[in-house]
């Protein structure tokens, strides 16, 4: 998966929870140290994807349907 990819699921999840700026910033620096999606590589875009998955966070899928993690 490209990186560009996986900035639209994370961007997708957060915008599903309905997570403000302020928060999604915190919880991107906890995470990677960084607080804008711009600034991270692929291998923290990855991670960022994977932990949504993990938390059970939802994000639609090319085909429209929602994936979850199981």
């Amino acid at each position: 998966m490209t990186r560009q990819k996986y900035l639209q699921l994370i961007h997708i999840a957060t915008h599903n929870l309905k997570v403000d700026g302020t928060t999604y910033r915190q919880m991107l620096h906890r995470l990677t140290g960084k607080t804008s999606a711009k600034a991270l590589n692929i291998a923290q875009t990855g991670s960022g994807v994977k932990r949504a998955e993990s938390q059970r966070l939802s994000y639609p899928t090319p085909s429209g349907q929602y994936k979850k993690a199981d």
